[in-house]
């Protein structure tokens, strides 16, 4: 399986997707017009890599800035798949950053970690990047 890699761009969020390192990472800004469109092979390919791995150790780094509402439920169901993943022998750990004065933020990821029954995570405040 290929890794991905996407740049922020207009609305949607930075993808690095290291399939090969079993290292996700998704952050920024995603308000788009047609989240589905965006996501949709994101989450087939996210669905194709955990469909097959097995006990592996995966890391899993989500610091939103910003998601409207339909990119907060595809967010919450790959949230499931990770949690579907832990349940199938997978090591999944998912960091969720917020920045310091975004509640919103910590509050959501609070919730969605707190839905996940298997996998572990932390919600934190992010570290500034220079």
């Amino acid at each position: 399986m290929n890794d991905i890699y996407l740049p922020a761009n207009q609305g949607l969020p930075e993808i690095d997707f290291r399939f090969s390192r079993h290292r996700l990472r998704l952050s920024g800004h995603s308000f788009s017009s047609n989240p589905a469109a965006f996501y949709a092979p994101l989450n087939a390919a996210m669905m194709s890599y955990l469909g097959r791995t097995r006990s592996a150790r995966i890391h899993v780094e989500l610091q939103p800035d910003g998601f409207d509402l339909p990119s907060q439920q595809v967010l919450r169901a790959m949230m499931g798949m990770l949690d579907r993943a832990s349940l199938l022998g997978n090591e999944v750990r998912v960091v969720w950053q917020h920045a310091p004065e975004d509640l919103l933020a910590r509050d959501l990821g609070l919730d969605m970690l707190e839905d996940c029954i298997a996998l572990s995570g932390e919600v934190r405040v992010a570290r500034r990047r220079s």
